[in-house]
């Protein structure tokens, strides 16, 4: 609801505006007399050349509103453009000319009389012509102060009125009254329609755009028109000087009346204004009277009341039209009114009828007055309630300025529902109301939002270039913005470039966006040029952008980088802090680079900057990491010397890593020390101690411990459940945490699977272990590389060589590269299923697969040759070996010699060993054993050890 302080404010805006156009327009009027009827000079001559005025009134007036413009105007405060005023220019030039015309032919009264009726052809114009509404208040105002008027100057004869009203020419005079009745309501009702298209309009934008025009027009009438009077007048105000005295006092009186009278339409309508100038000229007439002594009637003095009384209903649309619905005791208070005249509003309950009839069109009161809401706030607004108000927005009048629809549409888009706000939009467009750098802003930063409508908010972005405005930071960012988040980073590169060229610096959002869109890209030259072009254009940017990039370089292990821009950043005096060199340190560590690390960790001691918990743990893990236990104890002494608190990872990378020594006794005391602290151990604490306990084969206390973080509300996780499958002495045990592990809400993954698979087929149970892997299947969890070879040793080991040839036919289509371990299974189970022919086979057939036999490949295939007896494809395979460029093994070595051995080919045997033993290999025990047998049996001299030692 408007506030009884707010519209008093209003009344006395209107009634400065009142005053000064009163003021101008009485004394013009008597200059204008003046100039019509004085003879100036010797010769007496009378200024003939009244057209010559309104140019004159013209020039003057364009002059003073540019120059206010200049003096206290906003450049693109978005007004309407110049070119917007060129037909109310027309009407604008000829009507008062044609005004002018009527005054050779009647009266000035009499052309009162003709002009009292000014209000209705405004109202006509405004509604035929834009589709303006006006109110029952207003309707009523019209005709009663235009009766008023008419009745007035009716009963105010005079023999020179009557004299005048008999002159033969008398009609001509009221037909050119007509026309200027005509043009002025159609002037009016453009000037209307331009400023609730554009609401920002000052009353000088108004004056410039109608004067500009009005003085173009009247120079081509008065100078470039064959009849056209403008060099007489000239020449006359040369000769006389004094008319062009009263001519520059009469335009200097127009000026200031129009800078009321467009402060009058821009802030409350044409209809306003007409209802001021019609009763300006009333006046002017009444108080001529009482001066001249003539007095009035009571008949008079009634018409006088009548029009008084009845202007204030005229005003609803600038100044009490909310009074009036909202408080209607307000209304008459304002406004003046008579409880006489209130009777045409009120019934004989005291109801307002106006009220009556907007209650009953579904207004209420908090949806009427729509700045009360807008002021109350409309955080969280809903659909439907903000739908009702921006109904309700452009059903008020005056209509509400685009900054309150600005207000609305920024709580609607805070509630994420970006297409009402685009629907509503194009809705106030639509209705008139032309758009400003802010509601555009509103739009660009809605279509951002929405899926796959970008696009459109570039064009919205080209729409603002149209109108002359300049994009802000703040759109560019939500430009900006948007193209991050479809991954365009590029493209937003490209426009913050842009924004350079146009002299609009980017702030640090905007150059922090680009930087983590680049680096999420892996693209950190671009990030750091970006950088230093921004630096070079003299804008900075802080600690928080080059800290994206440091840590970026860090996490791609370009420590060495990350070093070296944060010597730059310093020569640029980037204000740095605990977290930026911890970042850096923690890299340096993780790159095992310990001493850059220490060396960085002192120089911000020098730099008075204090290293802090996170500083600490990186640096504490490094050299633990790397088994310098007195540098990592040396600062955690550091640590409880500067009562910097540890928290939980400080003590879980100690734990860890005294764990990896070896070192479980010194682990536990620590996880003891952990909790006198009441540092509650979280699941990487406890799941390194489980691990130092599984290694020393403590798997009850290990188990006891899992059931201790139960207790606690330390939920084990994936890391833990494995650390305990692969230690489970029975599969039936591994079982059993697994059904734990699922229960308690931990997503089993590749590796626990695969762990499980291979207890099941180590023990024999092959078919539990294929049902574990269709469930793992089932689960979502992908099988990898490690799990089929399991799954396949297992069957083939089981003699299951078919069912494993099966799965591997599934590995081909589904596109699985088995790779060159995969076929060594394989290869392997048939040669022990004494399916040599078809492991040769498949042998053979790798290099067409793609894939390259290893030396076990070699190894594994020799030893099925050699089983089949077939040593000379054997040896031959063996001599392939180096050809294929591939080093045997000791294994490749070793089956061969004890196929030989057992063939009693002691000779090339002996050459076996001596070439493998020149490779740095010898006998194992299998073939040791064949040796010894021999000799036992006598098929083998004992010189043949010799050979062996």
């Amino acid at each position: 609801m408007e506030s009884h302080g707010s519209g008093l404010r209003r009344v006395l805006l209107l009634s400065f505006c009142v005053a000064g156009i009163w003021a101008a327009y009485i004394y013009q009027g008597v200059l204008q007399e003046t100039l019509s009827t004085k003879r100036f000079g010797e010769d007496e001559k009378r200024f003939e050349h009244l057209a010559f005025l309104n140019l004159a009134q013209n020039v003057v007036c364009l002059v003073w509103s540019f120059i206010m413009i200049k003096l206290w105007s906003n450049g693109g405060s978005g007004g309407a453009p110049w070119w917007t005023y060129w037909s109310a220019g027309i009407t604008n030039t000829i009507g008062p000319a044609m005004g002018i015309e009527a005054l050779k032919y009647i009266s000035y009264p009499a052309q009162v009389l003709a002009k009292s009726s000014k209000m209705i052809p405004v109202m006509l114009m405004g509604s035929l012509v834009y589709g303006i509404r006006y109110t029952l208040p207003e309707y009523l105002c019209t005709f009663l102060v235009a009766g008023g008027v008419s009745m007035f100057a009716l009963l105010k004869t005079s023999s020179k009125t009557i004299s005048k009203l008999a002159n033969p020419n008398a009609p001509l005079g009221y037909g050119l009254c007509f026309l200027n009745l005509a043009f002025d309501g159609f002037t009016n009702a453009t000037q209307d329609s331009i400023t609730a298209r554009y609401p920002k309009t000052s009353a000088w934008d108004i004056m410039l755009g109608m004067n500009l025009w009005g003085t173009i027009y009247n120079m081509v009438y008065m100078f470039g028109l064959p009849h056209g009077s403008g060099f007489e007048a000239v020449q006359f105000c040369k000769q006389h000087p004094e008319a062009a005295w009263d001519i520059l006092m009469y335009c200097l009186c127009g000026a200031v009346g129009q800078n009321f009278i467009f402060l009058t339409i821009s802030r409350f309508g044409s209809l306003a204004n007409t209802t001021i100038t019609t009763t300006r000229k009333f006046v002017s007439i009444v108080v001529s009277s009482v001066l001249s002594g003539n007095p009035l009637s009571s008949k008079q003095w009634g018409c006088v009341s009548m029009v008084f009384e009845n202007c204030g209903l005229g005003m609803p649309s600038g100044v009490l039209y909310q009074a009036m619905v909202v408080d209607p005791e307000l209304y008459l208070e304002l406004a003046g009114v008579s409880w006489r005249s209130a009777c045409i509003l009120y019934n004989e309950n005291g109801t307002c009828y106006l009220y009556r009839r907007y209650h009953a069109a579904g207004l209420d009161r908090k949806i009427s007055c729509y700045k009360e809401r807008l002021r109350s706030g409309i955080v969280g607004i809903k659909k439907d309630d903000a739908v009702a108000l921006f109904q309700s927005m452009l059903r008020s009048r005056p209509l509400p300025t685009v900054i309150d629809f600005s207000k609305l549409f920024t709580g609607i888009a805070k509630t994420k529902q970006y297409d009402l706000v685009l629907s509503l939009c194009k809705q106030m467009e639509s209705n008139g109301i032309a758009h400003d750098i802010y509601t555009l802003s509103i739009v660009i930063n809605c279509f951002c939002r929405c899926r796959r409508k970008l696009g459109f908010a570039f064009a919205v972005m080209g729409k603002m270039f149209k109108l002359g405005y300049k994009p802000d930071t703040v759109t560019f960012s939500t430009l900006i913005n948007g193209l991050c988040l479809e991954g365009r980073v590029s493209e937003a590169v490209e426009l913050v470039d842009r924004m350079v060229e146009m002299e609009v610096l980017p702030n640090l959002i905007i150059l922090s966006t680009i930087v983590n869109g680049l680096c999420l890209q892996g693209k950190v030259s671009e990030a750091m040029a970006l950088i230093d072009r921004m630096v070079d254009n003299e804008c900075q940017p802080n600690a928080v952008t080059y800290g994206l990039i440091l840590n970026r370089m860090c996490k791609s292990d370009n420590t060495a980088l990350a070093l070296d821009l944060l010597r730059k950043m310093e020569l640029r005096k980037v204000k740095l802090d605990v977290v930026t060199h911890s970042m850096i340190i923690d890299g340096l560590c993780k790159d095992g680079n310990l001493e850059d690390a220490l060396s960085l960790f002192n120089e911000m001691k020098t730099k008075g900057i204090k290293a802090d918990v996170f500083t600490y743990d990186s640096l504490i893990g490094g050299f633990c990491n790397a088994g310098r236990w007195d540098d990592g104890a040396q600062l955690l002494k550091d640590m409880i010397a500067r009562e910097i608190t540890l928290d939980v990872n400080t003590f879980s990378a100690l734990i860890d890593s005294f764990v990896k020594e070896g070192k479980l006794t010194e682990a536990k005391e620590l996880y003891n020390e952990m909790i006198v602290r009441g540092i509650d151990p979280n699941t990487i604490t406890n799941s390194s101690l489980i691990y130092g306990l599984c290694m020393e084969n403590r798997l009850d206390e290990a188990n006891q411990m899992t059931d201790l973080m139960d207790s606690r509300g330390c939920d084990p996780n994936i890391v833990t459940y494995s650390i305990l499958l692969n230690k489970a002495k029975l599969v039936d045990e591994g079982m059993r945490l697994f059904r734990k592990m699922s229960v308690g809400g931990v997503v089993a993954d590749t590796v626990t699977y695969s762990s499980l698979i291979q207890g099941f087929c180590q023990s024999g149970k092959l078919n539990v272990a294929k049902e574990l892997f269709q469930e793992m299947v089932f689960e979502g969890v992908h099988p990898n590389i490690m799990t089929y070879g399991i799954l396949l040793e297992g069957l083939c080991d089981n003699g299951k060589v078919e069912e494993a040839l099966e799965i591997l036919e599934k590995m081909h289509k589904c596109m699985i590269d088995p790779g060159i371990c995969i076929y060594n299974i394989i290869i392997h189970g048939m040669c022990n299923a004494s399916k040599v022919d078809d492991a040769w086979d498949l042998f053979c057939s790798l290099p067409s697969k793609g894939v390259k036999p290893d030396v076990k490949t070699y190894t594994v295939m020799i030893g099925g040759l050699c089983k089949k007896g077939s040593l000379s494809e054997a040896d031959a395979l063996f001599r392939k070996i180096e050809e294929d460029g591939i080093t045997p093994i000791s294994g490749t070595y070793n089956t061969l010699i004890r196929a030989h051995l057992r063939e009693g080919d002691l000779a090339t045997s002996a050459k076996l060993i001596e070439e493998m033993k020149s490779c740095g290999f010898s006998a194992d025990a299998s073939t040791i054993k064949i040796v010894m047998d021999m000799l036992s049996d006598g098929r083998m001299k004992k010189s043949f050890l010799d050979l062996l030692s």
